[in-house]
């Protein structure tokens, strides 16, 4: 069983990142997606610095998203993700679902993830500046019964996490919203956790620097953003459930901004 720990939240503040370059008016330097020559006037743009998924393009059809599930066999329950509710203005919602069917001790895995880390043109990540905002609205995210667990610990979490870093191979900052009873085991990540309540149905929005400096943590320079992440686990349990527990996520829109004017 894995233990689950309880922290604080945060909020960070970094500078802009640019990408200089002093030199000969001959030199320029690669920064993954972005070039930038020293030559006047020529140059290429810096990676974009938004993001948006409003679902109204199918699961991957505006960002290549990645739906991980894991269930071994259709008779110890089922894992789904389908996008409902067209509006007028032909958004959709994310609907992800979870299920573990009575007498079962199965686990179950129900994840969707967008690597900005890997993913042109935002290689190696999507720069955060003191002026980027997170804005989304979470639906629903519930469970109709949480599994036994030994006291201290958890066997089921689901949850909306943005994962950071200064580039590849520095240590990952993982922003993780969620409620009571649902946040993930914190030992299940090796760097900084930051936890944050979701407020079910209403628009959030968030400075990203801002909730790194609440939380008392330093903000690394340059600071990416470099993985999204919608989680649905039930671990597995010592004993068969007695009941069928089912996981539910609704997800209207994400969106990572920058503000500048």
């Amino acid at each position: 069983m894995l233990k689950f720990k309880m922290l604080r939240l945060g909020v960070l503040v970094s500078p802009l990142f640019l990408c200089l370059v002093i030199g000969s008016p001959s030199m320029a330097v690669d920064c993954g997606e972005c070039i930038v020559s020293t030559i006047p006037g020529q140059y290429t743009p810096l990676p974009p610095v938004e993001f948006i998924e409003e679902w109204d393009n199918g699961l991957t059809g505006n960002n290549p998203w990645i739906h991980h599930t894991h269930i071994l066999g259709p008779d110890l329950g089922y894992v789904t993700n389908v996008i409902e509710e067209i509006d007028d203005n032909g958004d959709g919602v994310l609907y992800k679902d979870s299920v573990r069917y009575v007498g079962k001790a199965n686990n179950t895995l129900n994840e969707s993830v967008f690597n900005f880390h890997d993913t042109p043109p935002y290689k190696p990540g999507l720069p955060i500046t003191p002026e980027t905002y997170l804005e989304f609205r979470i639906g629903d995210l519930s469970i109709n019964e949480l599994p036994p667990a030994p006291e201290g610990t958890t066997s089921s979490w689901q949850y909306f996490s943005l994962n950071f870093n200064s580039g590849p191979g520095t240590e990952i900052i993982s922003l993780q919203f969620s409620k009571n009873g649902h946040w993930a085991p914190s030992d299940l990540s090796s760097g900084t956790n930051i936890y944050y309540f979701v407020s079910l149905g209403e628009d959030s929005s968030f400075n990203i620097h801002s909730i790194f400096q609440e939380a008392g943590i330093e903000i690394p320079e340059p600071l990416f953003l470099i993985q999204a992440v919608f989680n649905q686990t039930l671990w597995y349990l010592s004993e068969p459930s007695t009941v069928e527990h089912y996981q539910h996520m609704e997800v209207d829109y994400i969106r990572v901004l920058d503000g500048r004017e």
